[in-house]
């Protein structure tokens, strides 16, 4: 493995990207703001995948784009912060993929309702 003048790996991650999504979502709770973009910049790609998994009904809704759809998942998970209970590694996530899942179905349903 190849090595700085520090001896460290030169391939081992930044003090930043250690932070754990537990200890950045208590620094938000706190009022950090970096830390809420932290979060977001780190769940952000995971959730522009989701959209594409969208049936075609939803993610070429002329009234909601697919960033619309991740920018408000962040909004209701942010808001309601209060209510995750973080019991295991990956709640956040799980979190959410409920809150996203939730607003495909609107969506699904409003397009539903919505003539051709």
């Amino acid at each position: 493995m190849a090595r700085n003048d520090t001896n460290e790996p030169r391939n081992r991650p930044r003090e930043s990207e250690l932070e754990t999504t537990v200890s950045l979502l208590q620094r938000y709770r706190a009022g950090d703001l970096r830390a809420r973009d932290r979060l977001i910049e780190r769940y952000r790609p995971i959730l522009s995948r989701w959209v594409l998994s969208c049936p075609p009904r939803v993610r070429h809704d002329a009234a909601v784009s697919g960033r619309d759809l991740v920018q408000e998942t962040f909004v209701r998970a942010l808001k309601n912060l209060d209510e995750l209970e973080l019991r295991r590694e990956g709640a956040f996530l799980a979190w959410l993929r409920t809150i996203f899942l939730t607003l495909v179905r609107q969506l699904w349903r409003d397009s539903e309702r919505r003539p051709e």
